[in-house]
């Protein structure tokens, strides 16, 4: 007599035997927010706390949040001192609940070099943390500016975005005045911000932050009214004397 094999055993040996496929670990992450810092404000916290949040709601492992002061000879404005703007950053840090991760990089403000493009400095810090993924961290603005070819050069752009990802924080009032479907769709436009856009290396958060600018928070320190600094923040810029002359003199 044929004996038929029962086919819930067969299923079970089968299964038994298929070989999982390993699900391979994702890189850690590194997130660094790059900019004058000058000085540095709420905003630019709250930035990256909400950068940071949104990874790891993704699952993704944070070990390390930098901010890069840019170098005193910064070409486009002229900028406090970076002894000065390294000190706030690391005073507006010890108040984060991200401060244990959190550190000053000097490598742009201190680079003998003088100012460097944005790919430049991230190519040394991907040399430094060989293992981790690199996310950018900034406002709208800096895709708005970035869809500028009079102030970005598009390749610098895909340099830079063949390198790191970039979380991108909106605004409330959009970037510059311009909305963010309007950022969107000028970024659309563009082959060096689409491509990148298009497969996930540019990704733009729901959650916006407050807009309070650099250059607004020293308009306030001069008329000595404001909160758009921390405490610590606002101190050192009186004890050192900062921002007070008029905005012609800065």
């Amino acid at each position: 007599m044929q004996v038929i094999p029962n086919t819930c055993d067969i299923y079970f040996r089968l299964r038994d035997n298929r070989k999982e496929k390993p699900t391979m670990p994702r890189p850690p992450v590194v997130l660094v927010c790059m900019g004058c810092f000058d000085p540095v404000t709420r905003a630019h916290i709250l930035l990256v706390e909400y950068a940071h949040d949104w990874l790891a709601h993704e699952k993704r492992s944070i070990t390390r949040i930098l901010f890069s002061p840019a170098h005193d000879n910064y070409p486009y404005k002229r900028l406090a001192p970076s002894i000065h703007r390294v000190a706030m950053l690391r005073l507006a840090i010890a108040e984060s609940k991200l401060s244990h991760i959190m550190d000053v990089d000097t490598g742009e403000a201190e680079c003998t070099q003088g100012y460097q493009p944005t790919y430049a400095i991230v190519e040394n810090l991907k040399q430094r943390y060989e293992e981790a993924q690199i996310y950018i961290v900034a406002g709208m603005d800096l895709l708005y500016s970035q869809c500028d070819e009079r102030t970005w050069n598009p390749a610098n752009v895909k340099r830079l975005y063949s390198l790191v990802s970039a979380v991108i924080v909106p605004r409330d009032g959009g970037a510059g005045g311009v909305s963010q479907k309007k950022v969107i769709d000028k970024v659309k436009q563009l082959s060096y911000l689409d491509e990148p856009y298009r497969n996930g290396r540019i990704l733009i958060l729901n959650k916006s932050v407050s807009e309070i600018s650099s250059t607004a928070a020293k308009e306030a320190l001069r008329r000595r009214s404001g909160t758009m600094c921390v405490d610590s923040v606002q101190q050192y810029i009186l004890d050192n004397a900062l921002y007070s002359a008029p905005p012609s003199f800065q």
